[in-house]
């Protein structure tokens, strides 16, 4: 699957692999940096908590990679292609199609893998 996540900072491929001791992460699962430097679940119903960027792949049980713009590649996703996915707004690090109160985009679904 292709994901392009739309985020504020317009950046071709941007991501960063992130060392988060014991991370309960998964792939496709939308997150924002906290004020105290820790990764965590974003959702919409807080603009405090509205995502940085899409976990790309969990390397280990500490490490992570984050992608805040660009293609992510995710095979059998299970999304339909032309649709605009939002940060959810009840599901924390979850996505939903119809548009929440306090809307941000997640990603668009590009690619059936």
């Amino acid at each position: 699957m292709q994901l392009v996540p739309r985020l504020t900072k317009r950046a071709e491929n941007l991501s960063n692999k992130v060392t988060a001791i014991a991370h309960t992460f998964t792939v496709g699962q939308l997150v924002y940096l906290d004020a105290l430097d820790i990764w965590q679940l974003a959702q919409a119903d807080d603009e405090a908590t509205f995502k940085d960027g899409i976990i790309s792949q969990v390397i280990d049980v500490d490490t992570f990679v984050v992608v805040y713009s660009g293609i992510v590649e995710w095979t059998a996703h299970g999304y339909t292609i032309g649709d605009i996915h939002y940060l959810s707004d009840t599901a924390p690090g979850g996505n939903q199609t119809t548009i929440p109160a306090n809307a941000q985009i997640a990603f668009d679904v590009m690619d059936i893998d």
